[in-house]
């Protein structure tokens, strides 16, 4: 004869017995003996001794991060749990204990954005905790990136680059920059990606004298990118003309000037002063031609007088700084 708890569940001709009960509850204690009999009657009862069926782990455990300050932990119940314990880590080999309760939900509410926590949890009662086959991982998503709303692009600051920068924003883990670059008279589209918060572009993809237009947005895997920021614009300074030679006593009708293009220029400015000891502070602005040449005619010259010229390049954004400077004369006529 079999008792349990006191009381008679079975009797067998074995020396054996498998107690399947619905009524046994797993992780929960209960004390066996026995009593041989035979038809004189009962023996005595056999000592005691207690024995618990295997408490089951929790089952469909999810961990689900929200966009503010949680992961939330949701997981069935398991059959004669009278707790669960949550396990936590940041690998899933350095899982420690975080918490006990007696719901089937946690919120995990001590983590920090962007970084991925691994989770199991286990079933409990005063006696036994069970295994946990399930591991789960969750992360705080970040809020979409703040906008960008301090930015400069340098303006003639450099001959060979321009240089875009701009304030980091919260929760951006990276920038996405914009430029019309590839077409300077289109729309933005995106250029490349950046974690800095500066960047240049040099020579190899602007031109000098070029206004170009840019903007940036915050980008982070959770949410996406930000909102674009103000569009600003900038541009690379045009060098100075190379190479200026005024003719000196060559022709009767005009002094000629001639000079090395610049790259970037969309037209040249020639300044002319008089007498060999002027300036370029005292020139006066006499023409602006497309060409690296220029003939100033005699109709506006005087025969043996000594005049000095200087040329910027333009572009319709920037004009450089003066050439370096050169004498010439009219030929006078025999």
């Amino acid at each position: 004869k079999v008792y349990r708890d006191n009381n008679l569940i079975a009797v067998t001709t074995h020396n054996f017995y498998q107690d399947t009960s619905s009524e046994v509850l797993p992780g929960k204690n209960y004390s066996y003996k026995i009593l041989a009999y035979n038809s004189s009657g009962n023996g005595v009862f056999s000592s005691s001794n207690n024995g618990f069926k295997k408490l089951l782990s929790p089952t469909s455990l999810t961990a689900t991060g929200n966009l503010s300050d949680k992961i939330t932990l949701q997981w069935n119940s398991a059959l004669g749990a009278t707790s669960y314990k949550i396990y936590r880590g940041i690998t899933p080999t350095s899982l420690s204990l975080i918490a006990t309760t007696t719901s089937t939900t946690y919120n995990d509410t001590s983590v920090s954005f962007g970084v991925n926590y691994y989770y199991k949890v286990t079933s409990n009662t005063s006696i036994t905790e069970s295994e946990s086959e399930i591991l789960v991982t969750g992360r705080i998503k970040k809020p979409l990136p703040a906008t960008v709303s301090r930015i400069t692009a340098t303006s003639g600051s450099f001959s060979d680059k321009i240089v875009l920068s701009w304030d980091p924003v919260a929760n951006a883990e990276e920038y996405f920059v914009k430029t019309n670059i590839t077409n300077p008279s289109g729309s933005l589209t995106q250029f490349t990606t950046t974690p800095n918060t500066s960047i240049e572009f040099d020579s190899s993809i602007i031109l000098p004298g070029v206004s170009y237009s840019f903007s940036v947005a915050g980008f982070n895997v959770d949410s996406g990118p930000g909102l674009d920021s103000p569009i600003v614009t900038g541009y690379a300074s045009l060098l100075a003309p190379q190479n200026l030679v005024a003719s000196n006593n060559e022709y009767e009708q005009s002094i000629k000037l001639t000079w090395d293009s610049v790259n970037g220029a969309t037209s040249y400015k020639i300044y002319r002063g008089i007498g060999d000891d002027s300036t370029v502070l005292t020139m006066t602005l006499i023409a602006t031609v497309s060409d690296t040449e220029y003939d100033d005619l005699y109709t506006d010259l005087t025969y043996d007088v000594v005049y000095k010229y200087a040329v910027k390049a333009s572009s319709s954004v920037i004009d450089s700084d003066f050439s370096s400077t050169d004498s010439g004369y009219l030929k006078i006529p025999i």
